[in-house]
């Protein structure tokens, strides 16, 4: 407890376990989909940032980007550009997972991690060309990995590589 996205560790130690359960389960290497919801959906976008290419497909519920803790612009992610302001790191980290489908699943009440993050970044990724799916729930809160998760045909969006 208490450890943070930022910390590289934490994102090191989820990339080392998930090469020994591939190892393990003999997964195929070009099928790896991420996803994580919340502070996970952070971490996924971290993960897919700073690693392009690595991963098949994201599947991101209620994640950001950034965080804005007393007013002042950080993120996880090593080399978003924050002193650029918002725009630059939805952009910047659009442009590192190109190419890579992305689902977003955001409840429009969300309190926490406020929609326009996942608004934002689907936004960047169709302004580029990237494959991207955003649904956003109205009336749900932070909750909405229940309705994300449920939502039929999630994973066919993928396709194969």
């Amino acid at each position: 407890m208490g450890q943070s996205w930022r910390d590289h560790s934490v994102a090191e130690a989820a990339r080392t376990m998930l090469r020994i359960s591939m190892a393990e389960f003999h997964a195929d290497p070009k099928q790896v989909f991420v996803t994580g919801l919340s502070d996970g959906g952070f971490g996924t976008w971290k993960l897919a940032a700073e690693h392009p290419g690595e991963f098949t497909g994201l599947l991101i519920v209620c994640g950001g980007v950034f965080s804005t803790r007393d007013g002042t612009l950080a993120s996880g992610i090593w080399g978003a550009p924050v002193e650029e302001g918002r725009e630059a790191v939805f952009a910047w980290v659009a442009s590192k997972v190109r190419g890579t489908p992305v689902q977003l699943f955001h409840g429009a009440d969300d309190g926490t991690v406020p929609p326009e993050q996942s608004r934002q970044m689907a936004a960047a990724l169709k302004r580029i060309g990237s494959p991207v799916q955003y649904t956003e729930f109205p009336g749900v809160g932070h909750g909405s990995w229940e309705k994300a998760y449920a939502t039929p045909g999630i994973w066919p969006f993928y396709g194969k590589r």
